[in-house]
């Protein structure tokens, strides 16, 4: 009988304890938020993945080749680098190069002679050799693009 006194009674079926102002508002509040989080995220993940040479190991490989010439017009040796990643080449003495398996998409190609570095937009498509033609070394105190 003591027992008994310490249980508290059992609702009635039919009746429920009274909802709480504006709870579901907040749940759905909170879903809605998550959900727009998790969004936002997997947009920023997609951008951060196209921009990186990662990119271009899954869209493929493609050459860039070229003359360098200095500001008479008559080639020279140059040292070619296309930024973010690791592939750097000497010209030869008439002032040509080719840069083999550049990742397919949009770089800057820097082209440096002594102190000075000139950087052209490149584009790089898969499995095509693209021929910029002459890139000239600007020999100026102030380099020009």
């Amino acid at each position: 009988m003591f027992f008994q006194q310490l249980i508290p009674p059992k609702p009635h079926p039919r009746q429920f304890p009274p909802p709480r102002p504006y709870e579901w508002e907040i749940r759905v509040g909170v879903r809605i938020g998550t959900l727009i989080l998790a969004l936002v995220l997997v947009i920023l993940v997609i951008i951060k993945i196209a921009q990186s040479p990662v990119m271009g190991n899954i869209g493929g490989y493609g050459s860039i080749s070229g003359v360098v010439i200095d500001s008479a017009g008559r080639p020279t040796s140059a040292e070619i680098i296309i930024e973010q990643t690791n592939l750097i080449i000497q010209t030869d003495a008439n002032g040509r190069f080719t840069l083999e398996k550049v990742p397919a998409g949009a770089h800057l190609m820097v082209v440096a002679r002594g102190n000075l570095g000139v950087e052209y937009p490149i584009v790089a498509v898969a499995g095509n050799s693209v021929d910029i033609g002459q890139v000239e070394v600007v020999t100026t105190a102030v380099p020009e693009r």
